[in-house]
């Protein structure tokens, strides 16, 4: 069986570019990234961490 790969918060935030404190606030505003609660600790899966990236990935249009 695969392991799974789990970021804390900060290697999260990392990740994605943005700061530890955005991710709590959209945590707060059920925004981002869907991530794990175990116990008092969350947890980010690469692969939801990718999926959410891709969603709001934004392709411009060709300039002619």
């Amino acid at each position: 069986m695969e392991e799974t790969r789990r970021l804390n918060s900060i290697q999260a935030a990392k990740y994605l570019g943005v700061a530890p404190q955005t991710l709590a606030n959209w945590r707060f505003l059920r925004y981002g990234p869907a991530y794990l609660k175990l116990r008092r600790r969350v947890v980010y899966l690469v692969a939801d961490l990718d999926k959410y990236s891709e969603a709001n990935r934004i392709e411009p249009e060709a300039t002619q």
